[in-house]
């Protein structure tokens, strides 16, 4: 990597323009040259841009800095415990990735990347570095400790998982469970949490998220973190009711009201307003499902992630859907579909299409219900969707069934029925993986 291509990787890190950058220290068009490697910059212009950086000069200059090997040992193992990285240790990280190294060092400064971004709330960001790692890093080198391979399977199933890719998520989660003996309880109750959400987006068998939860609930409860246990405690209420188990879900429910929970955290407090409103609306009380909401769309505008307030309004729409309130439906669901067009191209939201599928259906709109079905199916056929390709065709081939138009009905109950060989056979293909670990 040359010293242009080291300027400008550190430039985009830090969303700075072109001219931000050099304001004050030269020309655009000269730092266009030297961000293309067309001229070799000057010491005076490399001392000016890294103090601009607000970074040394030596991670401008060098490829590999001499002990770079044990630096990063201790800038992994001290932001893993104190979540802490500064600015200067993230720019060596940054020019780092495309430099040459073991597999050991990529395997930590990539792990550290992705982490601080997905974090920061910057999944753009922490995307690029995910997809950048599946082509460097290799998996099956026996030599590394269990404890980096968890970490980086970990965080990558929990970006996976915000990047609404539930299949590839479990895939890595799955993994990362193989090298659990690698791991403190509190990664192991973390990566036990995002295995119950995951099988419950995926497996019919809801006992399965159960038993992921409850074991995440084992390893908070030994730790004492009530943030995090009245997250669990939540998240089992809805998993209870799901099951049809509704005095375990009040149960739940209560034991996670009584949690010390941190509600001066905007962030904190409206996920678990949000799951508080998902607990009242899987037990039919739709009143105070809606206060819950409300409350958590509110706390999620001040918060530092307004986009997680789609999953409110994807909620609200589903209540409104069953009321039929359709003024009330159209409003959330252009809210939702305005925040989600500033995530298009990051990931699909099979979701809020499905959602709006079933307005057009409802309100008997059937030339838009019927694209928007085809739509739909064909993206979830892209993604791999298995589980959403299942739901949708066997809605659709009813549909049609009931239209008398069997032909079609025919076809989609078919495609409903590989959907579901295909999502039974990945599955326990990821399941029979777990119990033998790369190597």
């Amino acid at each position: 990597m040359k010293i242009g291509d080291r300027i400008r990787s550190l430039r985009l890190v830090k969303k700075m323009t072109q001219g931000q950058l050099i304001e004050g220290i030269a020309s655009i068009t000269y730092l266009s040259k030297v961000e293309n490697n067309q001229t070799q910059p000057t010491d005076h212009f490399i001392k000016k841009i890294a103090e601009r950086l607000n970074i040394a000069p030596d991670i401008l200059l060098e490829q590999t800095p001499d002990g770079f090997a044990k630096k990063l040992e201790n800038i992994y193992d001290h932001y893993w415990k104190h979540d802490i990285l500064s600015e200067e240790n993230l720019a060596l990280l940054q020019v780092q990735v495309n430099e040459t190294h073991v597999n050991r060092s990529f395997l930590m400064i990539f792990t550290t990347l992705i982490r601080y971004y997905f974090v920061g709330f910057r999944l753009h960001e922490a995307k690029f570095i995910f997809e950048q790692s599946t082509n460097i890093i290799n998996v099956y080198d026996s030599s590394i400790e269990e404890r980096l391979y968890f970490n980086y399977y970990l965080i990558c199933g929990k970006l996976l998982m915000d990047l609404h890719m539930p299949l590839q998520a479990n895939e890595y989660l799955l993994r990362c469970e193989s090298y659990v003996a690698g791991a403190d309880d509190q990664d192991r109750a973390k990566l036990y949490f995002s295995l119950s959400i995951v099988n419950q987006q995926l497996n019919e068998d809801k006992l399965a998220c159960l038993y992921y939860s409850g074991k995440s609930y084992e390893y908070q409860k030994k730790l004492g973190d009530s943030n995090r246990l009245a997250m669990v405690l939540f998240t089992r209420a809805i998993q209870f009711h799901l099951v049809n188990q509704p005095m375990d879900a009040m149960n739940s429910l209560r034991e996670a009201k009584a949690c010390y929970w941190d509600q001066d955290n905007p962030n904190l407090h409206a996920i678990l307003e949000y799951s508080i409103g998902r607990v009242h609306q899987v037990g039919k009380d739709y009143d105070q499902a809606i206060t819950s909401y409300m409350n958590a769309t509110q706390l999620y505008l001040k918060s530092s992630f307004k986009e997680k307030s789609i999953q409110v309004h994807k909620r609200l729409i589903e209540i409104y859907i069953e009321q039929k309130e359709w003024k009330l439906v159209e409003e959330h669901l252009n809210q939702a579909q305005t925040i989600a067009m500033e995530r298009k191209n990051l990931y699909y939201d099979v979701e809020l299409d499905i959602l709006q599928a079933s307005v057009y259906k409802h309100q008997a709109q059937e030339a838009h219900y019927e694209k928007a079905m085809r739509m739909l199916i064909e993206h979830c056929m892209e993604l791999e969707y298995y589980y959403h390709i299942k739901n949708l065709a066997t809605e659709f081939g009813a549909y049609f069934y009931n239209k008398q138009s069997y032909k079609k009905a025919a076809t989609y109950y078919h495609q409903a029925f590989h959907a579901e060989q295909m999502q039974k056979s990945h599955y326990s293909g990821l399941l029979g993986k777990n119990h033998v670990k790369l190597t």
